[in-house]
């Protein structure tokens, strides 16, 4: 089941967020391989990780999308920003993840993107809990989610991330 429609879309302030159409267009593959570096995908499960020396961004698109429903993020007037992963976690969870390119770090925009995320899936009538796990050393990561209103979970990941959940149909 995917976890949003097929033209689940939202706009922020600074960022305009659509579910990923084709993922072998090549403008996006291309503006893909600028920001999936190694230092952006750092945090992410392993099978989404690039390795130095540069990724092969179509590949990296097909496994994001495999199993789960991919949005991109681009900044408005300007280029592709980042990604979001959408997956079923079954029981009326949505678990998720998202990466921005490192040029946009630092500027408030992953606080932005979750907070649209959530007005955005709440405004579509989701009533899902919404869980995102998040590697100890990715600090910022945590402090998006704390800001966005997410709570810790008291569960870790065989990878001993850390899990936040927020629950779309409360408050």
């Amino acid at each position: 089941m995917r976890p949003v429609p097929a033209d689940f879309a939202f706009e922020t302030d600074r960022l305009s967020v659509a579910v990923l159409g084709d993922p072998a267009r090549p403008g996006l593959i291309r503006q893909a391989g600028a920001i999936l570096t190694p230092q952006a995908t750092a945090f992410l499960p392993p099978a989404l990780r690039v390795a130095p020396g540069g990724p092969d961004a179509a590949a990296w698109l097909r496994r994001a999308a495999r199993d789960a429903t991919v949005l991109t993020v681009h900044e408005i007037g300007g280029g592709l920003a980042g990604f979001v992963r959408l997956h079923d976690g079954g029981a009326g969870e949505i678990m998720f993840g998202y990466l921005l390119a490192e040029r946009l770090w630092g500027r408030g925009l992953g606080t932005e993107l979750l907070a649209g995320l959530v007005s955005a899936l709440r405004a579509a009538g989701c009533t899902a809990v919404l869980i995102g796990g998040v590697d100890p050393m990715n600090a910022a990561s945590m402090r998006i989610l704390r800001k966005t209103g997410f709570r810790r979970r008291f569960d870790r990941g065989p990878d001993r991330s850390f899990f936040f959940e927020l629950d779309l149909a409360g408050p």
